[in-house]
């Protein structure tokens, strides 16, 4: 059963029983009605978590719209122990899915593929963040090299210059620098999709 069926089910027993107590006789238009209109706003209410939250003016709705596909550039911190020296920044694209009480976030290279765990947007008095926890997993010719790993990550939501910008940091005791600075509303699924399309 799905969650617009238990909440109207329950909204109309409780109809019923309220109007039972208070010694009105529960009809069977009445029960209708209210079946519908608890349906109605149940849609309603599925249609906002979905869609209609991104669409209110910036001014009254204060979690800011990051969905689609980012793109940007990491920069590590780790030294090479073989030539002492640190990578060069990389070419990256995040991927977010968001609702109004929901948002995942998937971390795309070619060499690997991270999903968000656990995510959130934070508010403070200097901004907002996104933050998450995510779990990594590389290509199977890259494992020897680089192996899967946990991780976290802290954004910057820099809405004026439409920037993502933070560090991350793992279990191997890495850290690093991302930086996007590109969005579109597409969703990528993979590396080499966002990576051919048009910037």
């Amino acid at each position: 059963m799905t969650r617009s069926r238990i909440v109207s089910f329950a909204a109309v027993a409780a109809f019923s029983i309220l109007l039972w107590l208070s010694g009105e006789r529960a009809s069977t238009e009445w029960v209708r009605l209210a079946s519908l209109a608890t349906l109605a706003a149940v849609g309603l209410e599925a249609v906002y978590e979905r869609w209609l939250w991104a669409a209110v003016p910036a001014r009254f709705n204060r979690r800011p719209d990051l969905e689609g596909t980012w793109r940007g550039t990491f920069s590590s911190h780790w030294v090479d122990p073989e030539t002492n020296t640190i990578p060069q920044p990389t070419d990256c694209y995040l991927v977010i899915h968001q609702t109004a009480s929901s948002i995942r976030a998937t971390f795309l290279t070619n060499e690997s593929r991270s999903d968000s765990s656990v995510a959130e947007i934070v508010t403070n008095g200097s901004g907002s963040l996104l933050r998450y926890l995510y779990g990594n997993e590389p290509q199977i010719k890259f494992d020897q090299r680089s192996a899967g790993h946990l991780g976290a990550v802290s954004l910057h939501i820099n809405s004026g210059t439409n920037k993502l910008e933070g560090h991350y940091w793992t279990d191997r005791h890495s850290r690093g620098e991302l930086a996007l600075t590109h969005r579109i509303e597409q969703r990528c699924a993979t590396f080499e999709e966002a990576n051919s399309l048009e910037w």
